[in-house]
């Protein structure tokens, strides 16, 4: 009976983390990929907001050149998908203060907040810049 339960319960082992998998983005790649893009980016702390800055993956904030910003978004890396939600939390709870960066998406460990309602070619472009970030140094 006790083997029995002893087998059963490492048979359960279920869920691998993020890690293990490989589905973490890393924002290194990411500012790469958007620089390579006609992008500005930035992780300083006066440009990123709080929030961002101390997630714990770091943060950035990036503009498109020559459209007077009206391409802006930051975003907040974590170190799973658990502090990611953490973020979006506190963003939702203190980055309406004043009311920009409204609109925003959470995938993984990441929580991009946009200044401006994004045009579809540009959240497909940061899509793809978050999937390439994959398993990259």
């Amino acid at each position: 009976m006790l083997g029995g339960c002893a087998l059963l319960l490492a048979g359960c082992g279920g869920k691998k983390k993020e890690a293990e998998v490989g589905s973490l983005y890393k924002r290194g790649p990411v500012i790469s990929c958007l620089r390579a893009h006609d992008f500005t980016v930035s992780t300083q702390l006066k440009d990123v907001n709080f929030i961002a800055y101390s997630a714990t993956g770091g943060g950035l904030r990036a503009w498109e050149n020559g459209t007077h910003r009206q391409v802006d978004l930051i975003i907040a890396f974590g170190q799973s998908s658990a502090d990611a939600r953490q973020t979006l939390k506190g963003m939702k709870r203190f980055a309406n203060r004043p009311p920009i960066f409204r609109w925003r998406i959470r995938r993984a460990n990441a929580v991009v907040s946009f200044a401006y309602r994004p045009s579809q070619k540009n959240e497909q472009l940061l899509l793809r810049c978050l999937n390439g970030s994959i398993g990259s140094g």
